[in-house]
C-alpha cells in the first residue's frame, strides 16, 4: 500500500510540473514568486515583488490581470483557485493554490539566490505597508485598498516570517514590524468580535516585551489598543508590564513636555496604570496614577485652552478619583 501511494503521488507529481512547464515563463515565474508566501498569497505582494526584482516582466499590471492571467494559464485543470468575492469590482485579491504539490513545484522553480531575493522583497513590501498604513483597520474594504480579508492573510503572513528568535542586522526591524502587524491584527479581531484570536495576538505581543523587544517605534495608540485589550480579559500582569515600558519610552522622548499630544497619552498611560494596580488591589498605588493623571489633563487646560475633549478627558479623572474616594468613605 505504501508502495502505491508513493507511486500515485509521484504521478501526481510529475503531471503538475509538466503542467506548470507548459506555462508562459513570466508566469512560472510569478507563481514561484508567490509560492513563498504559503498556500494562500495575495497578488498585490506578487506585483510588488516584480516591481522590485523584474519590472521589465511583469505577468500582469493590476491584482485583477495577475489572476487572469494565472486562471486561464492553468485551464483546464483549475490547479490554482483564484477567490474573487465581486467579480465586476475585482475586489479579494487573495489567490489560493489549490493542491500543495503545485505550490512544491512553483517553489522548485526557484534558485537559492531568487528565494533570498523573493524573501528580502516580501520583508520589504510588508514593512512598508505597515509604516504607510495600509495595513490599519480604519482604510479596509475601501475601493482602493485591502478587504479585511486581505489584510488579515497580510498581517498573519508578517508575524508568521518576523515570529522567530533568529539573529543579524535586519532582526530589530522585523521585531518592530511584527509588533506592528500584531497590534494591528489585535484590533482587525477585535472589531469583528473573534475575542479568542485578538487574546492570543494581545499576549503574543505583551510576551515580545518579556523578551527584551523594544518597542518604541509603536506609536501610543497602538500600544494602547493592545493594552485595553488584556485589561478587557483581565491579563493585568501583561498591560501592567506594557504600561510601565509604555511611560519609560515616553519618559525618554525627545518631545516636548509642553507638546498637547505627548501630555495627553501621558495622561493616558497613567490613568490605565491606575485602572491596573486598582483591579490588583494597591489601591494607593492606583490613588497616586488617577492623581498624576488628574494633573496632567487640567495642565493642557490651562495652557491650550478648554475642547470638548480636554474637558472630557478631566471628567473622566475627576470621576476616577472621586470613585477612588468614595470607595475609600472619604
Amino acid at each position: 500500500i505504501v508502495d502505491r501511494l508513493h507511486h500515485q503521488h509521484w504521478k501526481l507529481h510529475h503531471f503538475v510540473e509538466e503542467r506548470f512547464r507548459r506555462l508562459q515563463k513570466n508566469v512560472r515565474r510569478a507563481l514561484g514568486w508567490s509560492s513563498l508566501q504559503g498556500d494562500r498569497f495575495l497578488a498585490d505582494i506578487t506585483l510588488a515583488i516584480c516591481d522590485q526584482l523584474a519590472p521589465d516582466a511583469r505577468v500582469a499590471q493590476t491584482p485583477q490581470e495577475l489572476k487572469q492571467g494565472l486562471y486561464l494559464s492553468e485551464r483546464p485543470h483549475s490547479l490554482i483557485r483564484i477567490r474573487q468575492r465581486d467579480r465586476e469590482q475585482g475586489r479579494l485579491n487573495l489567490c489560493e493554490f489549490r493542491q500543495r504539490i503545485f505550490q512544491e513545484v512553483a517553489f522548485a522553480e526557484l534558485t537559492e539566490p531568487e528565494r533570498k531575493a523573493v524573501d528580502s522583497a516580501i520583508d520589504a513590501v510588508l514593512l512598508d505597508w505597515l509604516v504607510t498604513g495600509r495595513l490599519d483597520p480604519d482604510r479596509f474594504d475601501r475601493t482602493d485598498e485591502f478587504t479585511s480579508e486581505e489584510a488579515r492573510d497580510a498581517l498573519k503572513l508578517a508575524i508568521l516570517r518576523w515570529n522567530s528568535a533568529d539573529s543579524g542586522p535586519e532582526t530589530q526591524n522585523r521585531r518592530a514590524g511584527l509588533a506592528s502587524a500584531l497590534a494591528r491584527l489585535v484590533e482587525l479581531d477585535a472589531s469583528q468580535y473573534l475575542w479568542d484570536q485578538a487574546l492570543q495576538s494581545a499576549m503574543t505581543f505583551a510576551d515580545l516585551t518579556w523578551d527584551g523587544a523594544d518597542l518604541a517605534e509603536i506609536s501610543v495608540y497602538w500600544q494602547i489598543t493592545v493594552i485595553d485589550l488584556l485589561l478587557q480579559f483581565r491579563e493585568f500582569p501583561r498591560a501592567k508590564l506594557l504600561l510601565k515600558r509604555l511611560r519609560q519610552q515616553m519618559a525618554h522622548s525627545p518631545v516636548l513636555e509642553k507638546d498637547q499630544s505627548h501630555l495627553r497619552d501621558s495622561a493616558l498611560v497613567l490613568e490605565r496604570l491606575g485602572t491596573v494596580h486598582e483591579q490588583i488591589g494597591d489601591r494607593a498605588s492606583a490613588h497616586e496614577m488617577y492623581e498624576e493623571s488628574l494633573k496632567i489633563r487640567r495642565q493642557i487646560v490651562a495652557d491650550f485652552g478648554s475642547t470638548p475633549e480636554s474637558l472630557r478627558d478631566v471628567s473622566i479623572s475627576l470621576n476616577r478619583v472621586g470613585d477612588m474616594a468614595l470607595s475609600d468613605g472619604d
